[in-house]
């Protein structure tokens, strides 16, 4: 996905690209065929941009020890500040139960995954500005997100999953929405 900044600058969000981004992936296949929307677990206050940055960073260059980088293509704070972290394979989805028209297998293959950096019980109205200064709550950057790599992918509406929709170890992300 090299043009994977430039589909979710269609969202009228702010984009960072991180350096290394778009060309970060791990290897094995990766032929998204959706979207599939996550939280991260941990509670993003507004108006930490460097917090925001450095967790983006993780999700992208670090990862867990148990759970190599990257975690996510996607980053979306609270402030609806989107992060691309890798225009390649990353480990968000694991493996997946059919869904809708979307079929049981590989999640990291079938899925652009997209980690919100929200605790799941926060909400998702917490605001931020969109690119043209605009005020812009969380969730409405979540679906503007969503909809412009749909759109610009040519996926429709039905190929974006919720990871507990997914999930076959009980995921429940993402939560509130």
């Amino acid at each position: 996905l090299p043009d994977l900044a430039a589909a979710a600058g269609l969202s009228g969000l702010n984009v960072i690209e991180l350096p290394g981004g778009e060309s970060n992936g791990r290897s094995g296949s990766c032929a998204p065929r959706g979207v599939l929307v996550h939280h991260t677990g941990s509670y993003d206050m507004i108006g930490d941009t460097s917090n925001d940055l450095s967790y983006a960073r993780w999700l992208a260059f670090t990862g867990r020890p148990d759970l190599p980088a990257p975690l996510c293509q996607l980053a979306l704070s609270a402030e609806g500040v989107v992060y691309v972290c890798a225009g390649g394979r990353a480990n968000h989805g694991g493996k997946a139960r059919a869904s809708g028209p979307m079929p049981a297998g590989d999640a990291n293959a079938l899925y652009v995954g997209i980690e919100a950096m929200n605790s799941g019980t926060q909400g998702w109205a917490t605001r931020g500005r969109d690119a043209a200064g605009e005020p812009v709550t969380q969730y409405d950057a979540y679906v503007r997100l969503v909809a412009a790599l749909c759109v610009h992918y040519g996926w429709p509406a039905t190929h974006v999953r919720a990871h507990r929709e997914t999930s076959t170890t009980g995921k429940w992300d993402p939560g509130g929405i």
